[in-house]
């Protein structure tokens, strides 16, 4: 997931929308531009998307550890979204998911 993570921040967000573009996802490209353009004055709508926002490390720990993410593209998808995204600084990326994943490998050291 690292790996995914890193290379989501070394892409460039210029050469990401052309491919949007030139892969015929219109819409997708329209709204990655708006939403680009309209950061700095759109407030979140809604409780829980505030909540989501204020409590990033933790939203990402859920969706990581969460049934069925395979939709959104395993752990690599989300951590590839999220290098995309550039919400987290590494550190923090990395401290998040250490602690989303630490209980698998503590399940199987007690157990075998």
């Amino acid at each position: 997931m690292t790996l995914a993570y890193t290379a989501g921040t070394l892409i460039p967000r210029d050469r990401l929308l052309s491919r949007f573009f030139g892969l015929g996802v219109n819409r997708l490209h329209d709204l990655a531009l708006q939403c680009d353009n309209d950061i700095p004055n759109r407030k979140p709508v809604g409780r829980w998307l505030c909540r989501c926002l204020h409590h990033r490390c933790a939203a990402l720990a859920v969706v990581i550890n969460m049934p069925g993410n395979t939709i959104l593209g395993g752990g690599g998808g989300i951590a590839l979204a999220e290098g995309l995204s550039r919400l987290y600084q590494p550190t923090h990326f990395l401290a998040t998911v250490a602690v989303a994943v630490a209980p698998v490998p503590i399940t199987f050291m007690i157990l075998f």
